[in-house]
């Protein structure tokens, strides 16, 4: 091993081989240099000070070890060493370089470190990769935000209450099929628990976030954790109990929470505050995480619906939030505005879509012609449902879910959306000439394959 090598260690109190690096390498038998920390706050903050760090050498025992603390060691450029006493639980999940057996001999941790946990390394070392791949086909991933009052959680549920328990042969849903459907409520101030007349609020978005700091639940986990709603035909993610409770979940945890019911669900909508401001706009990174439950939905959302009041106060409110939603690189044509309690005369519905289509030219620019036309929702009794703990009108849920399938079924879904590699193409092989080639139609039901 040449250069010199600085390593930070963290491990809880009765750790034996924190120790022991110790000793190696105060009598000169590690050639390294050990910086130990007392806690995962020391830790960040070393990491902080643009210092560079061979590695970080962290007992996966401690509760701050999670997957936010690999994150920010690796943008610090130091690779994380996981030591793993126990040798019960799987690690991967949390992006680290490489897990070493507890207790390690100084040739074992020496091997490691020349290998920066890149490849196997003799001895009890196990090298695992960055992370879990993604899965193959996820599922879809509907956003539903919008301005105080407008109804943004009422038109969650009835999304996920047209996709998972569609009426065929009714007006608006002809050849909708069933969908596993999942509705989380990722608002700082939950209101799905009142909506839906929860009795029991634990398990809640808190635990289930706190399950993906050091793992990945299974499908049937992640399952397990929400309320199936027999008679709406889909499940539910109960939200925060608390609105400071933001605090305690983690940025990665989230992600990795957002991956997972993609994975366990076919369809997942998310019930999301119409906050978006980061760290570039406010200058604090606090003020970023704190709204990192919108940012990261939109940021992976197939569709976006945006809801406003028809009025004029709330047309210009829902122009300023599409121009917040557009500025958090959100594609235009997958934005969906929806208007509840629309009036009922088509001249008046007309003059209101003709208001909002000049109102978004001046905010937005060229980007409003590729908006789809505004979804209005007609006035139902939605609050005699809510309080009697039914399912809501059958029109309303029907409505948008043929609104987001077709709309899907234009754009399709993010992943279908990526480009693949460029393919060599042998002369004659293509046959017909584009014009003469016949367009594909939509799916049969209105829904990407």
């Amino acid at each position: 091993m040449s250069g010199r090598l600085s390593v930070l260690t963290v491990a809880g109190a009765r750790s034996a081989w924190s120790g022991a690096v110790a000793r190696w390498a105060a009598s000169a038998v590690l050639p390294v240099e050990v910086v130990r920390c007392v806690s995962i706050g020391e830790v960040r903050a070393r990491l902080a000070t643009g210092r560079p760090w061979s590695a970080l050498l962290a007992d996966a025992a401690l509760s701050g070890v999670d997957r936010d603390l690999v994150a920010a060691a690796d943008v610090a450029g130091c690779p994380t060493i996981l030591v793993d006493e126990d040798g019960g639980r799987d690690l991967q999940p949390l992006g680290a370089a490489a897990v070493l057996g507890a207790p390690f001999s100084r040739d074992e941790l020496l091997g490691v470190l020349a290998l920066h946990g890149r490849q196997l390394a003799p001895g009890r070392v196990a090298v695992v990769p960055d992370g879990p791949a993604p899965p193959a086909v996820p599922g879809t991933l509907l956003a539903v935000t919008g301005t105080g009052g407008s109804g943004t959680s009422t038109v969650a549920a009835a999304l996920a209450q047209g996709l998972g328990n569609p009426r065929p042969g009714r007006r608006y849903a002809p050849v909708m099929p069933r969908r596993d459907v999942v509705l989380a409520d990722l608002c700082r101030r939950a209101d799905q628990a009142v909506l839906h007349d929860a009795r029991v609020l634990v398990p809640g978005l808190r635990e289930v976030v706190d399950a993906h700091r050091t793992s990945t639940p299974s499908a049937a986990d992640l399952r397990a954790q929400t309320f199936a709603l027999g008679d709406r035909g889909y499940h539910l993610l109960l939200g925060l109990r608390r609105p400071a409770h933001w605090a305690t979940l983690p940025p990665r945890a989230v992600d990795a929470l957002l991956d997972g019911l993609r994975t366990a669900f076919e369809v997942t909508v998310a019930d999301v505050d119409p906050d978006l401001e980061g760290e570039a706009v406010s200058g604090s990174f606090d003020v970023e995480e704190r709204h990192h439950l919108t940012r990261a939905a939109l940021a992976r959302a197939d569709v976006t619906l945006v809801t406003g009041e028809p009025t004029t106060l709330g047309c210009a409110k829902l122009v300023r939030l599409v121009a917040d939603v557009l500025a958090h690189e959100v594609e235009p044509h997958r934005l969906l505005l929806v208007l509840p309690r629309s009036p009922r005369s088509p001249r008046a519905r007309a003059e209101l879509v003709t208001a909002l289509a000049d109102l978004l030219r001046g905010a937005v620019g060229p980007a409003a012609e590729r908006i789809a036309s505004p979804l209005g929702l007609p006035e139902r009794p939605v609050d005699e449902a809510v309080r009697d703990g039914a399912p809501l009108p059958a029109s309303l849920p029907d409505k948008l879910a043929t609104a987001v399938a077709a709309l899907l079924g234009r754009v399709g879904t993010r992943a279908s959306a990526v480009e693949a590699a460029p393919t060599p193409i042998r002369p004659g092989e293509l046959g017909l000439a584009t014009e003469d080639r016949p367009l594909p139609g939509p799916p049969a039901d209105g829904w990407p394959a």
